[in-house]
């Protein structure tokens, strides 16, 4: 759930809104930003796995690019709407792409590169 916000007013706003703080997350690797624009109740589909609440993702992202440093994440489709309490309730549907190069939660490194569809509920 992206929060709500007086300079974020509209669908459009709220689109742009969790499709750039994504950018920086993957790109930049600024994961802070997640705390800037994300509720603490956004639930995360990712690999057919659900990961409930802002917190547990960025753990879960942290874990991700430790073991696949070269991540990227791809925005193919978004989805938008406000629901009932004001806030927007986005969805993505992304790719991950990574190489498995460092140790971690996905165990010894195996220099794999993945290709992963994700559904992220914002």
């Amino acid at each position: 759930m992206v929060n709500s916000n007086p300079r974020r007013n509209d669908l459009g706003d709220a689109l742009r809104v969790a499709c750039d703080t994504l950018r920086n997350v993957w790109e930049f690797r600024e994961l802070g930003r997640m705390y800037d624009h994300y509720t603490h109740r956004a639930n995360i589909i990712q690999g057919g796995q659900l990961t409930y609440g802002r917190d547990a993702w960025l753990e879960r992202v942290t874990q991700q690019l430790t073991c696949f440093p070269d991540a990227r994440l791809f925005i193919d489709e978004v989805f938008a709407c406000e629901d009932e309490s004001g806030n927007f309730r986005v969805a993505l549907r992304c790719t991950f792409v990574g190489t498995h190069l460092g140790h971690g939660v996905y165990g010894t490194p195996t220099g794999q590169r993945i290709v992963q569809p994700w559904l992220l509920l914002l």
